[in-house]
């Protein structure tokens, strides 16, 4: 049987056997990446490094002169396949990067149908929630909808963030309505979205004039009813919180309270998306005909619901009643005063204008301040109901305020 170093000094002509026991090498048998062979000291390696040497005279030992064939051949694999595995991740990274870049021109968002396959939809954005009620129920699967002013905040008082402008610059279509602060962010958009469509909601609507309340400066004398002066100072301090919620032409902006409104809106999407996507054009003007139908539907309800009370006044914090109101032959009447909280001179004489009435209910909006309205309830005998016109579903909100209403006036107290 041959031994170990005859083994070794056949195949390693002209060099030196390690010594039996060792568990070292002699320097000329370590791999020429030992920092002490290429730097010819004795510094101290890294175990690592170590250990990797190990390795490499083992190997060495082990297959003599074919090491450095098989070392060669090893680092070119793992080189060719580094290379392979970075050309992978270019590729996917550009693609990621033409993807974005599409979806971002064409203003739509790619979601994955039941079928496995992606589903382009037209991006929309709107000012306030009952917007999108009529862009999802025209456009259906076709569209992504998204909202300005988040829930519980009020449109009239709402100024967009960068963010928001941002929202919008990746938006297809954005449909206005008319608040304040639409005109500021229209500003900002047309430099850095120049090919977002903006798409009036008031267009073929016919708007009413907001009602801004004066009662004068008469002197208040004389009155039935009077306020403590805390309670007056403790109002005064909210007497600034709302603002006049009208466009720029001073018309009233809540036209999605209103029916007839609502059927020229649902138009309106119609046209718009089948603009853009004609393709589907069909579908948008058979979701619009169906709604069309629900809107009727429920005009003719409450046109025999509120019969009996045509001519009533309705008492409200904040007019957001008045195209319901002329519908239906009521009178929408506001505490606010000018688009603000009146102040206390001016909720003393609108309690003494309402003293004759019987009780009267307000209806407050859950995103403004119940002050003025709970002290007039108080000194008149009220009550106060709230109620928001910002909801998801404006049909809903018309119904549920008609509800109201009819419990409000044929209550046994009226």
């Amino acid at each position: 049987m041959i031994s170990a170093t005859e083994h070794y000094r056949s195949t390693n002509p002209g060099t030196v056997p390690p010594a039996a026991g060792k568990t070292s090498f002699p320097a000329a048998f370590r791999s020429p990446s030992n920092s002490e062979a290429e730097n010819g000291g004795t510094k101290r390696m890294h175990k690592t490094e170590r250990l990797s040497a190990r390795r490499a005279r083992l190997h060495r030992f082990r297959y003599g002169k074919r090491f450095d064939i098989l070392k060669a051949v090893e680092i070119s694999r793992m080189r060719r396949l580094r290379r392979i595995s970075m050309a992978f991740s270019i590729l996917a990274f550009a693609c990621l990067l033409m993807t974005t870049a599409c979806r971002r021109e064409s203003g739509g968002t790619e979601e994955t149908g039941s079928a496995g396959r992606s589903v382009d939809k037209i991006a929309v954005i709107v000012s306030v929630e009952p917007q999108t009620y009529l862009v999802e129920r025209i456009g259906g699967d076709h569209v992504v909808a998204d909202i300005l002013v988040p829930n519980g905040r009020e449109p009239e008082t709402y100024q967009p963030s960068p963010e928001t402008v941002a929202r919008l610059a990746r938006s297809k279509i954005y449909f206005r309505i008319g608040f304040a602060f639409e005109e500021s962010l229209l500003s900002k958009l047309n430099a850095i979205a120049p090919r977002l469509e903006v798409v009036d909601f008031r267009r073929g609507v016919s708007m009413r004039p907001m009602e801004l309340h004066s009662h004068g400066e008469e002197e208040l004398a004389g009155h039935s009813h009077e306020l403590h002066a805390h309670e007056l100072h403790a109002h005064a301090e909210h007497s600034h919180e709302s603002e006049v919620c009208a466009d720029a032409d001073g018309r009233d902006v809540h036209t999605w309270m209103g029916t007839s409104c609502l059927k020229r809106q649902a138009a309106t999407v119609c046209d718009t998306l089948s603009a853009v996507d004609p393709d589907n054009a069909s579908t948008y003007r058979s979701n619009r005909e169906k709604l069309d139908a629900e809107i009727d539907r429920l005009h003719e309800r409450i046109a025999k619901e509120l019969a009996p009370y045509r001519g009533r006044t309705v008492y409200v914090f904040h007019p957001a009643y008045g195209y319901l109101c002329d519908e239906f032959g009521l009178t929408q009447r506001a505490v606010e005063f000018e688009g603000r909280a009146p102040r206390p001179r001016e909720l003393v004489r609108w309690i003494d204008s309402v003293s004759t009435e019987s009780r009267p209910t307000i209806f407050v909006q859950p995103q403004f301040n119940h002050s003025a309205a709970g002290m007039i309830a108080k000194s008149t005998g009220g009550r106060v109901v709230v109620h928001s016109t910002l909801g998801p579903n404006p049909l809903e909100s018309i119904a549920e305020f008609v509800r109201l209403f009819v419990e409000s006036e044929s209550a046994p107290e009226r």
